[in-house]
């Protein structure tokens, strides 16, 4: 299970614990709440996209173009 950590002033690192104990970072945020999403999406919840796909989606004439 990943979870998410104030690693240091303005930063949270997301990882997961390993059996032996030892911490596992994934990534790191400047903000809690990228902490949480990334944490939540690796841990099989799909509730938001990211901030950066979501603009992406929503900044065209809503024409799919592949």
């Amino acid at each position: 299970m990943y979870v998410y950590i104030k690693s240091e002033p303005n930063l949270w690192t997301v990882g997961f614990y390993r059996p032996d104990g030892k911490w596992e970072p994934e990534s790191d945020h400047p903000k809690q709440e990228e902490a949480a999403e990334r944490t939540a999406w690796l841990n099989g919840s799909r509730p938001t996209m990211p901030e950066s796909v979501n603009q992406a989606l929503n900044s065209g004439d809503g024409v799919y173009r592949p």
